[in-house]
């Protein structure tokens, strides 16, 4: 299989992935918090809004730090396994 991308590949966008990465452990973070600490499934609730909601801005903000833009560019890696390794070099640089 060639490196690169070709026409018709499916990609992620590496920024929009640490926002949603942040989504995703923010809700579960303040939901699992919340119950520990109070024991009520109302405060889980509102932890699990609260964390995604914060999440989301973090992983916005480290997304945008990690993988910047520039004039329409963005960094993207292909869908699927094979392409873990390439992703992972492209957040280590």
């Amino acid at each position: 299989m060639p490196d690169g991308l070709n026409p018709g590949d499916k990609v992620v966008a590496l920024a929009e992935a640490a926002r949603m990465a942040g989504i995703l452990a923010g809700a579960i973070a303040g939901s699992i918090g919340a119950w520990i600490s109070m024991h009520k499934a109302f405060a889980s609730f509102v932890g699990f809004i609260g964390g995604g909601i914060l999440g989301a801005v973090i992983g916005m903000i480290l997304g945008k730090m990690i993988f910047p833009s520039s004039r329409g560019n963005i960094f993207v890696a292909k869908c699927g396994l094979g392409s873990l390794p390439l992703t992972l070099k492209a957040t280590s640089r």
